[in-house]
């Protein structure tokens, strides 16, 4: 891999499935009640994830999450995978800047 290249890439499946906005369906199949801003996706070591904000909320809190199969939006939990994730996505901002 070329080291001045970023560790992720970036797709646009959710964005192409659903357009800019996503609602969050919990486990039993209940919707939130707000709309999430998709910001940012990629893919990184064959998973892919992305990066979600509420309507209300700044870009302080945006959140990451994995995507899964049938574009199902779920919560990472090892700590080690979403530092990756961040990184990636921290690294692939960088390269949008330059």
């Amino acid at each position: 891999m070329d080291m001045n290249e970023p560790l992720a890439k970036e797709v646009h499946i959710l964005r192409d499935t659903y357009g800019r906005k996503v609602i969050l369906v919990d486990e039993e199949g209940k919707e939130e009640d707000q709309a999430y801003h998709i910001l940012r996706e990629i893919e990184l070591d064959g998973r892919h994830y992305c990066v979600l904000q509420t309507e209300e909320n700044g870009v302080e809190d945006a959140y990451i999450f994995r995507v899964g199969d049938d574009h199902k939006i779920e919560h990472v939990v090892d700590e080690d995978e979403w530092e990756r994730a961040a990184e990636a996505v921290d690294e692939l901002l960088y390269y949008d800047e330059i």
